[in-house]
């Protein structure tokens, strides 16, 4: 009995260690965020009745949203030139390794080879590195190397043994990563100050010019739901900072892993989980407001070169697109280590699904990857020990991306499919 009552008494004691969620206030955020879209062929999946004879709201809300980001009205001074059309950039999870697509963006952006995105979309690490190329100013890819460099591991997280994730209900606590992105966007001694700028007001004048979603998971109704950093930063300076940093927060909540993330008591999850509906869905919209710049080009005789070449989407995947070998996981039965296994394979295959779905989606036209696989050949060492964020690591994994991005071809151009009927386009050149 005494080991028995031992054993109760601790786990008592230890349930009052329990982190808790993390707590944001934006009363904004309900307003403002909103259900993905589904595609037809989810709503067949789904049983949700029969084609649609007009789009769904979600659907209409969201391509209004892009088309509102571009110009209008065509070149005066090139009058047979077509109509601008949306460029695409995804940014896909993956924690520390966030670093590589820092480093390569940047890269690319030194070396004036940084497309002019106009619709950006993130989940987890993507969602944070949005906010910052997004405003794609000197001063805010410093910030996003910042981001990427921290002196020590709890400057971003509050990281636990493993053995206490059980009754803390995660392996790592938010906190420093909200104090983290809040000082990025405004710090304290300026949020108060109009006349004195931060990169929040630098979100704030894109209104109009692009469209910056940052996704996540519903946990309560399971829906994926997003919302636009440039919507959110048009609230009062110190509500567009709470609710950007809760946005940002949610799509990285991972469970198990991170700390639960509460907006308004709402609980949210990490948006990788299901990330490849977020990239289909966000791209089929913009391939909807193309074809419909390609009509009304044709009615003014506006000269489209390539067609397929319209709708160029780039993707960054911030990680390798292979799964680590682990040989030490068949001596480890527990719970935890089968679960935390499971879920590197799990999300590994999620990711390359993703990417896989768009081109299934979109099997014409430029679709331009790229990865962190090679890190390894690069040099750089991944620590062991359940560390989560190893500024050695992290530094190498960004000299690896601006090295990545100093090749003379340094997207990988993804094939294009048969269309029915057509011959096998040819292999890209890269």
């Amino acid at each position: 009995m005494r080991p028995i009552f031992l054993g109760l008494l601790m786990l008592v004691t230890l349930s009052g260690c329990a982190r808790g969620a993390l707590d944001i206030d934006c009363p904004s955020f309900e307003t403002m965020r909103r259900d993905l879209p589904y595609s037809q062929l989810e709503r067949e999946i789904h049983g949700l009745g029969a084609e649609q004879t007009a789009p769904a709201p979600e659907q209409a809300e969201l391509t209004k949203r892009v088309e509102n980001t571009l110009p209008s009205d065509y070149d005066p001074a090139h009058p047979e030139a077509p109509t601008p059309t949306p460029i695409l950039l995804l940014l896909s999870g993956g924690g520390q390794w966030g670093a590589f697509g820092a480093g390569y963006l940047n890269e690319l952006r030194l070396r004036s080879d940084l497309p002019e995105f106009t619709v950006i979309t993130g989940v987890s690490t993507g969602g944070l590195q949005s906010l910052f190329i997004s405003v794609a100013t000197t001063e805010a890819f410093d910030g996003l190397l910042a981001a990427y460099d921290p002196v020590r591991e709890s400057d971003v997280v509050d990281r636990n043994p493993a053995w206490q994730a059980a009754f803390r209900g995660s392996l790592a606590g938010l906190e420093p990563l909200r104090r983290r992105l809040e000082n990025a966007l405004c710090p304290d001694d300026r949020i108060d100050d109009p006349s004195r700028d931060c990169m929040l007001d630098g979100l704030r004048a894109l209104k109009g010019r692009k469209t910056v979603l940052i996704g996540f998971v519903n946990a309560e109704n399971g829906r994926f739901q997003y919302v636009d950093a440039v919507d959110l930063a048009q609230l009062p300076r110190r509500e567009a900072r709470t609710c950007l940093t809760g946005a940002a927060l949610a799509s990285a909540a991972m469970p198990v892993f991170f700390q639960q993330v509460r907006i308004n008591g709402v609980a949210y999850y990490d948006g990788g989980v299901r990330s490849s509906v977020f990239e289909a869905s966000v791209a089929h919209t913009a391939a909807l407001v193309t074809e419909r710049r390609a009509i009304l080009d044709a009615l003014y005789n506006r000269v489209w070169v390539d067609r397929d070449a319209r709708l160029p989407i780039y993707v960054v995947r911030n990680g390798p697109t292979t799964v680590e070998p682990d040989p030490a996981i068949s001596n480890q039965p527990g719970p935890l280590s089968a679960a935390l296994r499971a879920e590197s394979i799990v999300v590994n295959q999620l990711e390359v699904g993703s990417i896989s779905a768009l081109r299934i989606e979109h099997p014409r036209g430029p679709l331009l990857l790229v990865t962190a696989d090679g890190w390894e050949e690069a040099g750089c060492v991944k620590p062991g020990g359940g560390v989560m964020f190893d500024k050695g690591f992290m530094n190498c994994l960004t000299r690896y991306g601006a090295q990545k991005a100093r090749v003379p071809d340094p997207w990988i151009s993804l094939s294009q499919l048969p269309l029915r009927g057509q011959e096998p386009p040819a292999p890209p050149d890269s």
